[in-house]
């Protein structure tokens, strides 16, 4: 099978390129910048990064590539097969998953590499974003625990969680008291594991893990607090509690005994 740039497969391996495009993805000049772009992160940081693009899993040994790359502890090869229904996978050292835990690896499979992703983008762009996505993380002094920037996808989902967590508050203050629970701020604090759950683990950590906007950190308040209020207001769960604020506990009843009251005082 042909290679890009008109090399063949034993010649590919025998150069021991960093990039070997056994499925034709790189074209017009992006495998040399590719080649040059991983090559001054070798030479510069000490990260070695390897690329292969291929048909099938069979297409090049294993063993051939681990004799020409001799990847070390400091290495991650990045696999793109694209016949698989996800194209991209990786093999990383134990240095480099140091800084990039297993964790980081499937996020990045499943942003880049889905069938979704490639159908939209190509898998030119998907190789090149995971490896940017990679060299990145690897120069960043901490690494990376989950693969930077705020697709739409996951920013619906956290939006979707926070306001669920409002419409709990919500509906928690506006619970009467019963037994033990002698006021409604109560209902609140006994379902606060739930809502603070949502709020703060499924809405807002999933974004500061990956951006410092908070743009989306404020949209994401928004909508607990529009949830909450939404629920507090509503009529379908009955009277609303806000209908009887000023009231006292009687209702009508105090104005209709001071009106006695007041009848008697003029007779008398």
């Amino acid at each position: 099978m042909a290679f890009a740039a008109g090399q063949s497969a034993s010649d590919s391996l025998a150069t021991a390129s960093p990039v070997i495009d056994g499925a034709q993805l790189l074209g017009g000049g992006k495998r040399e910048a590719l080649i040059g772009q991983l090559e001054a992160l070798e030479r510069e940081n000490g990260w070695r990064m390897r690329v292969l693009t291929r048909y099938a899993p069979e297409q090049f040994e294993t063993e051939a590539l681990r004799a020409i790359w001799q990847p070390d502890d400091r290495t991650v090869v990045v696999v793109v097969d694209v016949t698989s229904p996800n194209i991209l996978n990786f093999f990383a050292g134990d240095t480099v998953r140091e800084k990039l835990p297993r964790q980081f690896f499937i996020e990045l499979q499943s942003r880049f590499g889905n069938q979704f992703y490639v159908a939209e983008q190509g898998d030119t762009r998907a190789l090149q974003q995971a490896v940017s996505t990679l060299q990145t993380c690897l120069l960043k002094p901490a690494g990376c625990s989950n693969v930077p920037g705020l697709v739409d996808d996951l920013y619906f989902l956290t939006l979707s969680t926070a306001i669920l967590g409002g419409l709990v508050f919500g509906f928690a203050a506006r619970l009467e008291p019963s037994g033990k629970v002698e006021a409604s701020w109560q209902w609140v604090l006994l379902f606060s594991p739930l809502w603070l759950l949502l709020l703060v683990a499924f809405s807002l950590l999933p974004i500061t893990a990956r951006t410092d906007d908070l743009e989306p950190l404020l949209k994401n308040g928004a909508g607990f607090l529009a949830g909450a209020a939404g629920t507090y207001l509503t009529p379908i769960f009955g009277q609303s509690p806000v209908a009887n604020w000023g009231k006292g506990k009687d209702g009508g009843t105090q104005s209709g005994t001071r009106s006695g009251r007041d009848s008697d005082s003029d007779d008398f």
